[in-house]
């Protein structure tokens, strides 16, 4: 039976092209063509799951590089030939050639090694990812993952090395930040990348990042990875007592002036106790409603008297009555 809203795009035998529907078949059914006589063509079902018989191939001339077998072209254009709306046979073949293109420009630019190649498509890849990230079933997501990761792979491989290898992740992770569908293990992955060029948009704005994650960068990695997720819209508490246990000023100063970022009364002591001499700081959490009043009055007790002019003019009124 057709799932709407999937096509497949196929060339037809004088040169054209023809948009069907994907089928869900049992699995065995591979997408091959029948000419019909009137020139056109139809496309039997897609099979978009990986098996025993079709799966990924090893090899290459790049350490760990994977190479796909002949069907991943298949497997990709399948994923990618979501359909948008209705559409002209014009912009149908429009459509179909330039999915085509981007699977074999995927498979070979693994295949070769090459970061400025795979850098290219990845950018080309994650803007049809978000494009049809929100109609994509389960199996078109996990193929699209396995993509990304495959050229991740193959660009972090000359990343050392090569200044525009890192900035290629860098603009992939600003394109999949805030996407809600995007693939967990590679937002992970660039989360977790040492530059944080890379994992400074995924840290900042990733709806895929759990607590879990979040308390472990904020245990192991740099004060700017820190800075990063102390700027993210909304923080629990457990979050922020991470943060807040590295003692890093800036990190804390970040989460002052977040409101969003929720913080426990244990996290608020440890600020007020880091602000003595930290005019910023202090002002920064001196304006903040959430602040305990106990802990609000050591705050302006502490302060110099030119830091709590500043931070009585800047604060609301009813707080310091």
């Amino acid at each position: 039976m057709a799932r709407p809203g999937i096509v497949t795009a196929v060339t037809t035998a004088n040169g054209g092209a023809a948009v069907g529907p994907v089928e869900d078949h049992a699995a065995g059914h591979t997408g091959k063509l029948r000419p019909m006589s009137s020139g056109r063509a139809r496309c039997a079902p897609l099979k978009l799951a990986r098996d025993d018989s079709d799966g990924w191939c090893r090899g290459g001339p790049v350490p760990g590089a994977e190479l796909f077998s002949f069907n991943f072209t298949k497997h990709l254009a399948a994923a990618f030939t979501v359909a948008r709306t209705s559409k002209s046979e014009r912009s149908g073949r429009a459509m179909s050639k330039a999915h085509l293109t981007i699977a074999d420009e995927v498979q070979e630019a693994i295949a070769a090694g090459s970061a400025d190649r795979c850098s290219g498509v990845a950018e080309r890849v994650a803007s049809l990812f978000i494009a049809s990230a929100g109609s994509l079933d389960v199996e078109q997501q996990a193929l699209f993952a396995d993509i990304f990761e495959r050229l991740v792979n193959t660009i972090e491989l000359r990343a050392l090395a090569d200044v525009g290898a890192r900035i290629a992740l860098a603009e992939l992770s600003a394109q999949l930040a805030p996407v809600p569908q995007a693939p967990v293990g590679v937002i992970r992955r660039l989360a977790l990348h040492d530059d944080i060029a890379v994992a400074g948009p995924v840290l900042s704005e990733s709806p895929r990042l759990t607590n879990e994650d979040l308390i472990e960068i904020a245990k192991t990695r740099s004060e700017k990875h820190l800075i990063a997720i102390a700027g993210r819209w909304w923080l629990q508490e457990i979050v922020t007592d991470a943060l807040l246990a590295r003692r890093y000023p800036s990190v804390s100063r970040q989460l002052m002036k977040n409101p969003g970022a929720r913080v426990s009364p244990a996290g608020f002591a440890a600020v007020v106790a880091q602000a003595a001499g930290d005019a910023e700081l202090t002002i920064a959490a001196g304006i903040r409603a959430d602040l305990p009043a106990a802990l609000r009055a050591t705050l302006l007790e502490g302060a110099t008297e030119a830091v709590r002019a500043r931070l009585l003019a800047a604060a609301p009124p009813h707080l310091y009555e």
